[in-house]
């Protein structure tokens, strides 16, 4: 039972699925709580855990086989003792009655509907603590249990024995009788307890072995999911230095290009400065063809009455005649003057300046 219990629980809290409220059904016609009731009343408390009493409805049936007054006495008790109800009351179960209907149960689902969900120990000792049944709290109290049932039982059947034995003693078959029946019985519960027992054991071992089949391939699988990060990491930083290493080479092309830019810079710089000084020199010696040409107008200009007068000097003064019937022309050369320099007096009072 308490396999298909944590089973279920486990399966639905995996699909985020969390329970609203549980509802325990108890006999009120129980006139006590046996040991089969404790028992199932303690494992109860064990899966729930403290977390989840305030979602749970202690549930009393079969209101109407007894009669009322009594009913509410043995509700009164159970409510009141902290062995039974008492303590899970105060951590918050409520109480509440199934009368054998369907509206009746109806009722009991429409209170639990609006709880806040919970989650019960059961579910999270398996599940997150990825604990094994017998490791749960539940399954440590029944495996302490059964432990104790069978040093009960061995305790039992010695005590019968030694009974047994003094009866063989004294003689007494019916008593002898008696109590190998009152053997058998114990036998009987000591191997089924022991039975219970070696389930419980042999559960835990496949729940380990699952449990450590799990751990290994849970292993496998980071092993593999590393090795799988380790080679896209180092296809990354492969990928990582081959970009750097073009980039390098970029930045070389671009370093040259560079380099071809500054040199083509330098040479165009020359060839400009060249062109520079060449146009300086042209137009410092086309300023210098001016100023020759502009010196040589000047020496021409100031020459010319100089020439003028060397022309007539060498040509003499000519005076011509008509008498209307001869004609003649008279001729004389004047005196040859030297040719004016600066600061030379010319004839009239004007003076040459350079």
């Amino acid at each position: 039972m308490l396999k298909e219990i944590s089973d279920w629980t486990s399966k639905t809290y995996k699909e985020k699925r969390l329970l609203s409220g549980i509802i325990y059904l108890h006999r009120i016609t129980d006139l006590r709580m046996e040991g089969s009731a404790m028992k199932n009343l303690t494992m109860f408390k064990k899966l729930c855990g403290p977390g989840a009493l305030r979602n749970v409805f202690l549930t009393t049936t079969q209101w109407s086989k007894v009669d009322q007054a009594a009913e509410e006495i043995r509700e009164s008790g159970l409510c009141g003792d902290r062995n039974f109800w008492g303590l899970l009351i105060e951590k918050g179960a409520t109480v509440q009655r199934f009368h054998g209907t369907r509206e009746s149960g109806l009722k009991l689902i429409d209170k639990l509907m609006p709880k806040q969900p919970e989650v019960l120990d059961i579910q999270e000792q398996i599940v997150t603590q990825g604990r094994t049944i017998v490791e749960t709290d539940a399954g440590q109290w029944i495996n302490a249990e059964l432990i104790a049932q069978e040093k009960k039982y061995k305790e039992e059947i010695e005590t019968l024995e030694r009974e047994r034995q003094e009866a063989i003693k004294e003689k007494d078959d019916e008593m002898k009788e008696l109590l190998a029946e009152e053997q058998a019985k114990a036998r009987e519960r000591l191997e089924k307890s022991a039975a219970e027992k070696r389930h419980l054991e042999e559960m835990h071992a496949e729940e380990m072995r699952k449990r450590d089949l799990e751990k290994q391939r849970d292993e496998e699988r980071t092993k593999e999911e590393l090795r799988k990060a380790q080679a896209k990491f180092e296809r990354a930083e492969a990928e990582k230095r081959r970009q750097e290493e073009l980039h390098r080479e970029e930045l070389r092309k671009e370093e040259e290009r560079e380099k071809r830019r500054q040199e083509e810079l330098r040479e165009a710089q020359a060839k400009f400065e060249r062109a520079e000084a060449e146009k300086r020199m042209q137009e410092e010696l086309h300023r210098e063809e001016l100023r020759r040409k502009d010196r040589e107008e000047r020496e021409r200009r100031e020459a010319e009455p100089h020439a003028a007068q060397v022309r007539e000097n060498e040509e003499g003064l000519g005076i011509g005649v008509n008498l209307g019937f001869v004609k003649f022309e008279l001729r004389f050369k004047p005196p040859i003057l030297p040719l004016p320099t600066a600061g030379m007096m010319l004839p009239g009072g004007y003076s040459r300046r350079g």
